[in-house]
């Protein structure tokens, strides 16, 4: 049952096959567990196998790490296809639990290796995305490129439709917007063609993103609320949540502040079976508190969300990221910009993202410096804080760049000015102060990445 199910997970009959496999979910395990205990690696490693795609979809990292390295250690003779699928869905699990990639990267690394010695080779449609995916976490990055290509011409749409939620996720958290629109809609299209409900939901979840980064909120609540409705329908507790969180983000920024608080106590009362769930619902309380013009209890929010966050085995590093730069627009809030700037500079990491400016606070953006264009002076770089120190009134050829889709925040927020600080190439460590102004303009933080 499990292996007739598995490639139905991927099209037309998900929700179907979904709450049949949860319907037999304890009888399945039972199975499992049996397998494992007497040694039968054969049935342990064909089950496990075609169990990993459902706990993938579920959510439930934690226990599918569990169950499927317990398979996979299960030694014996076993159908090499299979053992190869489910060393690969206990190391992807495994790293969405722990947050470490490196040891995933090379058990994949493995994986596909092997299975480019078997003959015939594997039918899986998870083996040419890795073959794609390797190569561009290595920075290997023709290799890469011809095979984010071959992926683009799979005869599969679902192998087509799943490498543009890994593109497009790429190149956003790039911060290439212009690019990773497209390939979302290409995905969203693909998806709605073959019937697979969960790709569709995280290619608008995806796409509200998006919106909300160009200042469509009611384009973006629409995707969301639209992505809502199927991840409920398969019973996909946690992504439900998550994207409620971030409804009520968009809701909060747009003034309605009612219906913010009301998805927030909807999803304060789900049990999420991940573990950093927690923090991502104080995330979302302190924007709330912060919208309210509550900056003391936005700070509490945000606080208790590092706090939680620390005691967990893992938490995003994205998810850190916005709860230290949220931390950061309280301070400033309460017109304490000597608090903020430590925290948008540890918000950013070790490496000073790229568009942050070298004054005596960094500018919250993630945007790559954009090179010299036509009718611009060379060695000069965009200050997106208008220091008064540094910020040089905008000339025509500096109010087109970025587009307006790529720029942080509302765009009543910020306008690109000239920064006085030489250009120079990325640096690690904290920038030196080079500026003489310190007054620091604010952004709107995007809800996904900082």
């Amino acid at each position: 049952m499990a292996e007739r199910a598995d490639p139905e997970l991927r099209g037309a009959g998900q929700l179907a096959w979904m709450r049949r496999l949860d319907a037999d979910r304890d009888n399945l395990l039972s199975a499992l567990g049996w397998a494992c205990d007497a040694g039968r690696a054969d049935l342990a490693v064909r089950l496990g196998a075609a169990l990993g795609w459902f706990w993938t979809v579920r959510g439930d990292h934690v226990d599918a790490a569990g169950w499927l390295n317990r398979a996979d250690a299960v030694e014996g003779d076993a159908p090499a296809e299979a053992r190869l699928v489910l060393h690969v869905y206990a190391a992807a699990n495994t790293a969405a639990t722990t947050g470490e990639l490196a040891p995933a990267v090379r058990a994949l690394t493995k994986a596909v290796t092997r299975a480019r010695d078997l003959d015939p080779p594997p039918a899986h449609p998870m083996f040419p995305l890795l073959e794609a995916l390797l190569p561009t976490f290595e920075e290997r990055h023709e290799e890469a490129e011809a095979a984010w290509e071959r992926v683009a011409a799979h005869p599969d749409p679902w192998v087509r439709g799943f490498a543009t939620i890994i593109r497009g996720s790429l190149l956003a958290n790039e911060g290439d917007l212009d690019r990773a629109r497209p390939v979302f809609e290409t995905g969203r299209e693909l998806f709605a063609g073959i019937g697979d409900r969960w790709g569709l939901a995280m290619t608008l979840s995806s796409l509200g993103e998006l919106r909300e980064s160009a200042g469509d909120r009611d384009g973006a609540e629409a995707a969301v609320t639209e992505a809502m409705g199927l991840v409920q329908g398969l019973g996909v507790t946690d992504d439900w949540a998550h994207l409620l969180v971030r409804r009520s983000t968009y809701r909060a920024r747009a003034g309605r502040l009612g219906e913010a608080r009301a998805d927030l106590a909807l999803a304060a009362q789900v049990e999420p079976m991940q573990a950093s769930w927690t923090p991502l619902l104080d995330a979302g309380l302190g924007e709330v508190a912060r919208r309210a013009g509550d900056p003391g209890e936005a700070r509490r929010c945000f606080q208790r969300g590092l706090d939680v966050g620390a005691t967990r085995p893992f938490l995003p590093g994205q998810l850190k990221a916005m709860l230290l730069a949220g931390l950061a627009y309280a301070a400033l809030d309460e017109g304490d910009p000597d608090a903020a700037a430590p925290l948008l500079r540890e918000a950013a990491g070790p490496r000073s993202p790229p568009g942050t400016c070298r004054c005596s606070a960094p500018s919250p953006t993630r945007w790559r410096w954009p090179r010299s264009r036509p009718g611009t002076r060379p060695g000069r770089r965009w200050c997106w804080a208008r220091r008064p120190g540094c910020a040089a009134p905008p000339s025509a050829a500096t109010r087109t760049w970025p587009p307006r889709s790529r720029r942080p925040g509302p765009r009543s927020a910020m306008r690109p000015t000239r920064c006085a600080t030489p250009r120079a190439p990325p640096w690690t460590g904290t920038a030196p102060s080079r500026c003489s102004g310190s007054a620091e303009r604010r952004a709107t933080p995007s809800g996904g990445t900082a």
